[in-house]
């Protein structure tokens, strides 16, 4: 579950403070990580009917057993394009992810994860859209690497202006 609030500082430039709430599966039982966040979220012209985007977040995590909170970097490119005139849109993103410390008993300092996505947005109405989707993940654990496929359905919903 993630909340936010942002404010639109330009006309392409939108910032944001949010929290996240990731129950965690790892091992016996469910841990619950804490997020808190800040974002920059910027907007391209138009390349044809492609409409880019760019995010970058910066998270702060806290996750039992983690002696202390792990900062990660979370960079993001998106596009998005209108299938005729109908409320429907195809969507493509990559997101990398890296951590940018070292947490005693936490996640190591580097690359954490890609994400790699593709799907279909559907405008509801003016402030409420969804996202319907395949995401590939590339992951560092322990011993290795690991490779998730993902579908993905995600609820936007947008306060009026």
């Amino acid at each position: 579950v993630r909340t936010a609030v942002g404010r639109r500082v330009a006309p392409r430039v939108t910032v944001w403070l949010g929290h996240a709430w990731v129950p965690r599966t790892l091992g016996a039982g469910v841990r619950h990580e804490q997020r808190i966040w800040q974002q920059l979220s910027l907007t391209a012209p138009a390349v044809g009917r492609w409409a880019p985007s760019a995010r970058l977040r910066l998270e702060q995590r806290w996750l039992e057993p983690w002696q202390g909170p792990s900062h990660r970097l979370r960079v993001l490119n998106r596009a998005q394009r209108p299938l005729g005139g109908t409320p429907w849109a195809l969507f493509a993103y990559d997101e990398a992810m890296f951590t940018l410390d070292r947490t005693p008993r936490g996640p190591s300092r580097g690359f954490d994860r890609n994400r790699l996505a593709a799907g279909l947005v559907r405008r509801v109405s003016p402030t409420v859209s969804t996202d319907v989707g395949y995401i590939w993940e590339n992951a560092v654990v322990p011993g290795g690497r690991r490779n998730d496929h993902v579908i993905v359905a995600v609820l936007n919903l947008s306060m009026p202006r």
